[in-house]
């Protein structure tokens, strides 16, 4: 079961590194768009967090996930997320970024719900799943309204 704490340890990594990335970006930006979607995007990366934290908490991995699926994680480590930015990025450059982190945090879901055995943890990790794909619709969404400007 070292697949699935790997696929939990890079959530939480991926999770706490989105909301130290977005609150950053979010106190330096003048953007009033982009500073309602950092918030709604920190609110739920917070919730995010707190769920992953009580799932493990109670979890017993050897229960909740097929050995035979989880074996077969690969290394997600391997699919660097961009992390640095700085205080001139511009925001259609930082909305790229948010799509980009947050379509790697689905990645580790996606795997995590198709490794699981209990239906419980299977909708858990859907549901997170289908979330960061909203937050990247949102964030492409703009970019791709930025781009026709």
């Amino acid at each position: 079961m070292d697949g699935v704490e790997r696929a939990l340890d890079r959530a939480e990594q991926l999770e706490r590194e989105n909301l130290n990335t977005y609150d950053i970006y979010a106190a330096i930006t003048d953007h009033i768009g982009l500073k309602r979607l950092l918030s709604s995007l920190m609110e739920d990366g917070k919730s995010h967090l707190h769920e992953l934290e009580e799932f493990r908490a109670r979890a017993d991995t050897e229960e909740l996930f097929d050995e035979t699926k989880a074996g077969s994680i690969g290394d997600l480590e391997s699919s660097e997320v961009e992390y640095s930015f700085d205080a001139s990025m511009d925001y259609i450059d930082f909305l790229r970024t948010i799509f980009e982190r947050e379509e790697a945090l689905v990645a580790v879901y996606d795997v995590l719900a198709g490794a699981a055995a209990n239906n419980d943890a299977g909708h858990f990790f859907k549901r997170l799943a289908e979330d960061g794909r909203k937050h990247a619709w949102l964030a492409k969404d703009r970019y791709d309204l930025e781009r026709l400007k």
